[in-house]
């Protein structure tokens, strides 16, 4: 008996810890009303005309120049790769406008909980914290790396304003970049709009990414009640049925806020997010086209920043995708019946949320996983393929 009551207080300590930790954080969870987006319908504002007529206008830019026989067309196509560096910057811009108290709020969070959450899923935190700032780390690597070396080369004084020659020339009319003087005065402009684009580019990518890093580990924090469920199931002897139900309701309660924190990502960046699938992706094309015809050495970080933004994206939807397989997985390892009646209704709720997999979808339609990203490379090669033949 001696030996049954040693154990019981043991695990009776076990999830004592786990409920006061629990509650710890349960003012940094209580953000979740600012999450809930349910019956929110979608308003159409002026930014959405800025970002999709700045998408198309890349685009159409693009199409007109392959089909138009220039002099000399690399002239105008090498600044046209950058084009979306500067498509991207607005409407990331426009995103931070019109989310600023929401980013706040999600920026908050992540460093309250990152910096205040103690207890079991303290590893799962640090883990994926450590994750996210190799990521973030070699994230802004690549695209100082990139836009420091497009200063390397001549751009003709368009750089991000692409093929929109004649308001750059209204707004400096007296930069002529075939001297000394007016090329360096070119270049510093160009210097100052890349230190903007960038900047902007990085801060929306770095929230972005951190949020998902931090519902991956939410979700890893779920899986670890459910083990935690799972394990005093199967101990149950001297301990009581309230700490089950404790242990049940943080589940259910973390699984909810979840897809909340998930669903309210999702509206607030698909904007950016989609239109950044699309620049990348149509940029990677133009850059193909444009190191076949010409030699210029610049294109291929241009190709490598791009790519490197999509894979980045389409990676962190795969990543929550897993985790919420692998989270399903526990739940389904829940010996359920063993519970008595009222806890096996609660779990029921619980096993039919966790049936269906969280994703990462723009628009509503369109899910960030590798498939997608598989997707749009194959859809780029084909472009490729179809501007190479008519040159």
């Amino acid at each position: 008996m001696s030996g049954m009551k040693f154990r019981s207080d043991k695990l009776l300590a076990k999830y004592n810890k786990v409920i006061s930790n629990y509650k710890k954080i349960s003012k940094i969870i209580s953000v979740d009303r600012l999450l809930d987006i349910s019956g929110v319908p979608f308003k159409f504002n002026v930014f959405h005309v800025i970002e999709y007529s700045l998408m198309f206008h890349y685009f159409f830019s693009v199409i007109y120049i392959l089909c138009t026989r220039f002099e000399d067309k690399m002239e105008v196509l090498r600044p046209l790769t950058l084009c979306p560096l500067a498509v991207q910057a607005v409407v990331k811009l426009t995103t931070i406008i019109k989310n600023k108290s929401l980013i706040k709020e999600l920026n908050k969070w992540n460093r309250l909980l990152y910096g205040n959450a103690k207890g079991n899923w303290e590893k799962c935190l640090d883990t994926w914290l450590h994750r996210f700032k190799q990521v973030s780390t070699f994230h802004i690597i690549v695209h100082w790396v990139a836009i420091f070396l497009l200063y390397c080369f001549p751009l003709y004084g368009y750089f991000v304003l692409g093929v929109m020659v004649p308001f750059f020339e209204m707004v400096i009319p007296f930069v002529d970049d075939a001297t000394i003087h007016g090329y360096f005065i070119a270049l510093a402009f160009q210097l100052v709009l890349g230190v903007v684009v960038v900047s902007i580019m990085y801060s929306v990518d770095y929230i972005f990414i951190l949020t998902l890093f931090t519902g991956t580990a939410i979700i890893d924090l779920v899986e670890e009640d459910c083990k935690a469920l799972t394990f005093a199931i199967h101990n149950s002897i001297g301990i009581g049925d309230h700490h089950i139900n404790d242990l049940l309701t943080t589940a259910i309660k973390r699984n909810q806020f979840m897809r909340r924190y998930l669903n309210k990502v999702c509206a607030t960046f698909e904007d950016g997010s989609l239109i950044q699938l699309y620049c990348g992706g149509f940029t990677l094309c133009v850059c193909l086209f444009v190191a076949k015809m010409s030699e210029w050495f610049a294109v291929y970080f241009v190709a490598v920043s791009a790519l490197y933004q999509i894979s980045l994206y389409c990676l962190m939807g795969t990543m929550i995708e897993w985790k919420s397989n692998q989270l399903s997985i526990a739940v389904y390892n829940v010996p359920w019946h063993n519970l008595c009646i009222s806890q096996q209704k609660e779990f029921r709720y619980f096993l039919q949320m966790s049936q269906s997999t969280m994703t990462v979808k723009l628009m509503g339609s369109l899910t960030l996983n590798v498939q997608t990203g598989m997707a749009i490379l194959k859809s780029i090669y084909s472009l490729y393929i179809l501007i190479d033949q008519m040159y």
